[in-house]
């Protein structure tokens, strides 16, 4: 009998992925071929994400800071 290749390993979040059954429903391959997209994308994501971060806090001090809102008194009675 065929000896399984071992359960594909993912850090987080892919890790919550029940990869074992995905191997038992669609295949080694297929399954290792999923992973490996999906850490690739999530890599991509992860850097878009930070790199938006780090302009975001660059910008702020060209901002001009907001204007104050006057407070609405309220009506004699």
């Amino acid at each position: 009998m065929p000896r399984r290749p071992g359960v594909v390993r993912m850090g987080a979040p892919l890790d919550r992925v029940p990869w074992d059954l995905a191997q038992d429903e669609i295949g080694v391959q297929v399954t290792d071929l999923i992973g490996l997209v999906a850490r690739v994308l999530l890599g991509a994501v992860q850097d878009e994400i930070r790199a938006q971060l780090a302009e975001g806090t660059g910008d702020r001090s060209r901002l001009s800071p907001a204007p104050h809102q006057d407070e609405i008194a309220a009506p004699a009675s």
